[in-house]
């Protein structure tokens, strides 16, 4: 539905540009996030099944999980800095933010998400375990053989480097930079309305939308801060409890990224519209 609604406001504005890149992220990274989890549906009906589909899941779209959320957040550093410098530097941000920069920003952020979280799918291993008292056979995740070869080096990457890009470092630049946008735009609503341009009451209308992207930020990414270091055992183990701090993050990280798109389109009149004269279309 967003993409169609993207689609009819046209590709004259960078911002739908960017907002379109974002929907399909977010759309690739509500897929996978549900794909990690259909095994819990399928435990009812067949467990050795759903310990197959999820093992195998895990090890092979957690990392392109990780890269999904690295890509939308990365989008929304992109709008955040670009709602930036079109409040501190106005006649600088079209140059800037062309369409052709625009398209090249994005396909960067695609390759650099990607090839970041790559080493993600060598951290475990699928092996297989016997049920006891029975002659089934399940499977279940193990540390990698790669991992603990590079014990030190891998760590230091999935706690340090993998773990805080998307939990804390990325946020607290849209954080930052919307903090610095919401400053700007208070200080405009307190001039005398005599004073005021002609174009500064349609930026006011920002400082809302903006605002609450920054508090969704800060909320979420204490939890995700939280969740990381929790439990931060150094021992090459899979555990229980690392499993529910896995799927705990990943729900934490879908909710970040849906709900922050749902700010960014519904908060606009532009958007607004268009999805009111669909609707009534239909």
């Amino acid at each position: 539905m967003n993409i169609i609604v993207l689609r009819r406001c046209g590709y004259k504005d960078t911002n739908v540009l960017l907002l379109v890149s974002l929907s399909l992220a977010d759309l690739l990274l509500s897929l996978i996030n549900g794909v990690l989890h259909i095994h819990f549906v399928i435990e009812s009906f067949d467990f050795v099944a759903a310990s197959l589909i999820g093992s195998y899941a895990q090890q092979y779209l957690l990392s392109t999980f990780s890269s999904s959320l690295c890509i939308v957040q990365c989008h929304l550093v992109s709008i955040a800095t670009e709602r930036f410098i079109a409040v501190y530097f106005p006649f600088h941000v079209a140059r800037i933010f062309s369409r052709s920069r625009v398209l090249i920003i994005i396909f960067c952020m695609y390759i650099f998400s990607i090839i970041f979280y790559i080493p993600h799918g060598l951290i475990y291993d699928v092996a297989t375990t016997s049920i006891p008292g029975t002659n089934r056979t399940m499977y279940i995740r193990v540390v990698s053989q790669y991992f603990l070869a590079n014990y030190d080096a891998m760590y230091k990457y999935s706690v340090l480097g993998a773990g805080n890009l998307t939990t804390g470092i990325l946020p607290a630049f849209i954080v930052i930079e919307s903090a610095l946008v919401g400053m700007k735009l208070i200080i405009r609503k307190s001039q005398p309305l005599s004073k005021m341009k002609k174009g500064d009451a349609n930026d006011l209308k920002g400082m809302r939308l903006l605002m609450a992207v920054c508090v969704v930020s800060v909320l979420v990414s204490i939890s995700g801060l939280t969740i990381v270091h929790f439990h931060n055992d150094r021992r090459p183990v899979y555990s229980s409890v690392l499993e529910l701090k896995i799927d705990i993050s990943n729900s934490i990280s879908q909710f970040f990224s849906s709900t922050n798109f749902v700010i960014y389109v519904t908060m606009s009149n532009k958007f607004y519209r268009t999805y009111r004269r669909l609707i009534c279309r239909y």
